[in-house]
C-alpha cells in the first residue's frame, strides 16, 4: 500500500500544476486536497475502496469550501459616492425654496441647489434633508428633528 501513497502524492501535485495552469478557477485544489486526504488513508495502509471514499470526500469538501470563500469574495460592499452619498444628510437653506424653483443650500460646506419635496417654501435658516436627486440638484424636506 505504500505505492498507493506515493500514487495519490503524485496525483495531487499534478492537480496543483493543472491548478496554476489555469488560474482563477480552483477546480483543481479541489482535486488535491482530496488526493491528500486519500494519500494520508494509504500511509496508514487502509483498503483502496476507503482511499477512494476518502478521495470523494475530500474533493467534496474542497469544492465545499471553495464555493464559501469565493461567495464571500462576490459580496460587493456598494459604497455611495457623489450626489448619492449625500441622501439623508442635514443641510441648512440660505436662499429660499420655492414651489416649482430652486433654493441653495449649504451642505458640508458646499452649496447646492436644491428644490423642496411636496412643493412647499421654505425659508431662509431652515435646516433640511435631503430626500434625493434630480440631476445634480437635490430634493430636501424640512428636517423635522430639531
Amino acid at each position: 500500500m505504500v505505492n498507493a501513497f506515493f500514487y495519490w502524492i503524485i496525483a495531487a501535485l499534478l492537480c496543483v500544476c493543472c491548478e496554476m495552469g489555469t488560474p482563477g478557477l480552483f477546480w483543481f485544489l479541489s482535486f488535491a486536497f482530496g488526493c491528500l486526504l486519500a494519500a494520508t488513508l494509504a500511509f496508514v495502509d487502509l483498503h483502496i475502496n476507503i482511499q477512494l471514499v476518502g478521495f470523494l470526500a475530500g474533493v467534496l469538501i474542497g469544492f465545499v469550501c471553495l464555493y464559501k470563500y469565493s461567495r464571500k469574495l462576490n459580496q460587493k460592499v456598494v459604497i455611495q459616492t457623489n450626489i448619492a452619498a449625500l441622501k439623508g444628510k442635514i443641510g441648512i437653506v440660505i436662499m429660499p425654496i420655492k414651489p416649482e424653483q430652486f433654493g441653495q443650500i449649504k451642505l458640508k460646506g458646499e452649496i447646492w441647489s436644491a428644490t423642496a419635496q411636496g412643493g412647499v417654501t421654505i425659508l431662509n435658516g431652515e435646516l433640511v434633508e435631503v430626500v434625493g436627486s434630480s440631476g445634480c440638484h437635490l430634493i430636501v424636506k424640512i428636517n423635522q428633528t430639531k
